[in-house]
């Protein structure tokens, strides 16, 4: 069902349908997705 639901996992399958897998928050997929934000999205309008 909700697997760390509001969270991202450590892994996801990479097939259908994409189950995730290992810790259900990890920081380090937190704080990839806010890097590649901060890259694309913020620097995007310097």
């Amino acid at each position: 069902g909700d697997h760390g639901f509001g969270y991202i996992s450590e892994i996801f399958d990479g097939d259908e349908p994409h189950r995730p897998r290992g810790c259900f928050a990890q920081a380090w997929g937190v704080a990839e997705v806010l890097r590649a934000y901060v890259e694309e999205v913020l620097r995007e309008g310097q």
